[in-house]
């Protein structure tokens, strides 16, 4: 099984404010909607809470809380990583999608084989959640398309795939 990460950040890995995407890009969610369709997500409780569409449609969907009695509709509840993985693995599943939050990024990276990450070109004031540091140079980037700001998309920004070499 292939455990990626999926995540968008500015220039200072901030990926939330406020329980909420600091940013409205409809091509990210286009792109975050193509890597997830299908495949299993699994993300924790505060992530889950801010969805738009609860459970996320097509998708398995998996919330991380140490909450016993949590209790979300539509989605499967896993305690710690080994129960995911567990769940997973029991689902046959070939492509975990890690989705966020923070806690849960720095949970799972230094299990991940690849990274999807949009990279926007700006700096948030007031952001409260951040995507943990990892070394580039550790990773090789098979990806990258680049995007100019326009009028629905405020921010440049840039789609990238890194995998992690063969351990």
């Amino acid at each position: 099984m292939k455990i990626s990460l999926i995540v968008a950040h500015d220039n200072n890995r901030a990926i939330g404010k406020d329980g909420d995407l600091p940013w409205h890009l409809p091509n990210d969610l286009k792109w975050f909607k193509k890597h997830t369709v299908q495949k299993m997500v699994v993300m924790g409780r505060k992530t889950y809470i801010g969805l738009k569409f609860q459970p996320l449609p097509k998708r398995i969907n998996v919330v991380m809380t140490k909450n016993e009695s949590a209790h979300f509709q539509g989605a499967v509840i896993a305690k710690n990583l080994l129960e995911v993985l567990q769940i997973a693995s029991a689902k046959g599943i070939e492509e975990l999608m890690i989705t966020g939050g923070g806690q849960i990024y720095s949970l799972f990276l230094p299990l991940a084989d690849r990274l999807y990450i949009t990279k926007v070109n700006t700096e948030i004031d007031g952001a409260d959640a951040y995507f943990p540091e990892f070394k580039e140079k550790e990773w090789n980037e098979v990806f990258s398309d680049a995007h100019a700001k326009d009028d629905k998309h405020a921010f440049d920004f840039t789609f990238h795939i890194y995998e992690r070499p063969i351990r």
